[in-house]
């Protein structure tokens, strides 16, 4: 996960709920944001903002989202209620309840998620991010909208096994049990994507560090991580990130702090 610096709402999702204060993101009736063919235009603006605005990466796995377009004419996609808009739990409390319901519509609680192998059923692949997630909500890893560092670094760490090729996301503290629970929520070391994540570091790895003589070349690694510094502030419908660029920024950047910070003098 990485943060993300939200737009202006768009334009179509505010008009449409100034013309109804009622508005659901969809409800039994079929009329709601989501579902009601009035608001079609809007939602599928939505749907490209949150996309843009998050350089076209899963919000949680930052597995890059495809922009092609599948046989209902949209990109292939969630929009995820980071708290979420219902619950199937009927002994949820009145107050989580109130706030599910009031946030359903509320910008700062829409993100993009990838499909989460939701598009894979019978191939036995399992589900993560949201299609994992689901109606349940994330005990301590805070909406990537609201937090204040330019990280991720106290919530989450990679740990690249290369024997077993594949990196697995951890909590920092192995104490932390919400945080471990989380990471299992969100399936965050679905198999694939474990595997996905080695391969982008490998190839880095293998471009950065000679092994036959333990030689590290600084500026190639300097270039790296300036293509994947995923701070730089730019238009949203231009930006694009690499994927998985916080996993990548945050292990090379501890791996050499040392040789980076006497490179950059």
């Amino acid at each position: 996960m990485i943060p993300i610096k939200k737009q202006k709402e768009p334009r179509g999702l505010r008009n449409a709920k100034r013309s109804n204060k009622d508005l659901k993101y969809e409800n039994e009736s079929k009329t709601g944001f989501s579902q009601y063919e009035k608001y079609k235009e809007a939602f599928l603006e939505l749907r490209t903002y949150i996309l843009e605005e998050q350089g076209k990466i899963c919000c949680y796995c930052q597995k890059k989202i495809p922009v092609v377009k599948n046989e209902n004419g949209i990109n292939l996609m969630k929009t995820e209620h980071f708290i979420p808009k219902g619950s199937k739990n009927p002994n949820i409390s009145k107050k989580d309840k109130e706030e599910r319901n009031s946030l359903q519509l509320e910008y700062s609680n829409l993100l993009a998620s990838c499909m989460g192998n939701s598009d894979k059923k019978g191939l036995n692949f399992k589900d993560h991010c949201d299609s994992s997630k689901g109606d349940k909500r994330l005990k301590k890893l805070p909406n990537p909208v609201t937090i204040r560092q330019t990280n991720y670094d106290q919530y989450l760490k990679y740990k690249v096994r290369e024997k077993q090729e594949y990196v697995d996301v951890i909590a920092p503290n192995d104490e932390n049990e919400d945080l471990k629970s989380d990471i299992k929520m969100l399936n965050l070391n679905e198999q694939n994507l474990k595997i996905k994540r080695f391969s982008v570091w490998k190839g880095l790895w293998r471009a950065v560090y000679n092994q036959r003589k333990k030689r590290l070349n600084v500026s190639i690694l300097i270039s790296i991580l300036e293509d994947y510094d995923f701070t730089k502030i730019t238009e949203p419908s231009n930006r694009e990130l690499n994927e998985f660029c916080g996993f990548i920024t945050q292990w090379f950047e501890n791996r050499f702090k040392d040789e980076l910070i006497q490179a950059r003098k």
